[in-house]
């Protein structure tokens, strides 16, 4: 994917890792690409620091805390009530095919 031009406002992606190293990796990684980066480390609260209007995409990890799984659910279920809710694409290390179908059951738009 292409950076975005000067006459193109940057994408806005709040990332949602409790795993402080990873979500640094991954924010500079994603910010040299020209994205905004907005890091969450503590997946329940973020519903109250999304900002729906000002957010393009959520990446949220299923690895988050100690009920990765449970946490994602409440944030999809919560966003999902937000009329301008963005996207939310969930991402896990492990192999975790039925936690991926019940999160796209649950609003998911990707998972990786």
């Amino acid at each position: 994917m292409a950076s975005p031009t000067l006459a193109e406002s940057p994408k806005r992606v709040v990332l949602v890792d409790a795993d402080e190293a990873f979500g640094n990796v991954l924010g500079e990684v994603l910010a040299g690409a020209g994205y905004d980066i907005r890091q969450i480390f503590k997946p329940q609260s973020a519903l109250c620091e999304i900002d729906c209007d000002q957010t393009d995409v959520i990446l949220l990890s299923l690895d988050s805390g100690s009920n990765g799984l449970d946490s994602c659910r409440e944030l999809l279920h919560a966003l999902a009530d937000r009329v301008s809710a963005p996207p939310i694409i969930c991402f896990g290390w492990r192999k975790q095919f039925k936690a991926a179908l019940e999160l796209f059951q649950d609003g998911a738009a990707d998972f990786l």
